[in-house]
């Protein structure tokens, strides 16, 4: 009886917050990133406005040292998971899309990684952010029985006549 009660017990915890094997954060990079992107040796100066909802990622990338120092594209995909930021990004003038891989630093403060173009072409580089911050929001109704030392693993439901 007491573990029927039990179960029971697990079951209306796990229906009310919910459970997760993940952490109990997540980051979130939603705003104004100021970007530093390497090709050849040269560094040109972007502006990437990012919008996260859940782990995607959508938004823009604008050119902030005009005339030369970038193209403006459009963020078509995205997603943050951990600390790794992986954004898709269409160039509006021409069918390039290049792909963008980043770290989210310790505490936020910056991302860096490489880029390299998806299609057409062949270049890559490396990238770095100089403004901007990510935020560690909590996720709602993570919750690890784990941590509270429960497992449902080894108990029998039987039914009673």
């Amino acid at each position: 009886m007491r573990k029927i009660i039990f179960v029971a017990v697990i079951c209306v915890f796990v229906s009310l917050f919910g459970v997760s094997t993940a952490k109990a954060d997540m980051w979130d990079v939603t705003g104004t990133w100021d970007i530093n992107v390497e090709y050849l040796g040269v560094d040109y100066a972007e502006t990437l406005i990012l919008t996260q909802v859940g782990t995607e990622i959508t938004g823009v990338s604008l050119n902030v040292v005009p005339p030369a120092g970038g193209s403006a594209f459009t963020v078509i995909s995205g997603s943050v998971i951990g600390n790794s930021v992986v954004i898709l990004a269409d160039h509006d003038a021409t069918p390039l899309v290049v792909r963008m891989d980043g770290e989210i630093a310790p505490d936020g403060s910056s991302i860096s990684g490489t880029w390299a173009d998806v299609t057409p072409g062949t270049r890559t580089g490396t990238w770095e952010s100089t403004g901007g911050n990510a935020v560690l929001v909590p996720v709602p109704g993570a919750v690890l029985l784990g941590m509270l030392g429960l497992s449902l693993a080894g108990v029998k439901l039987r039914k009673h006549a």
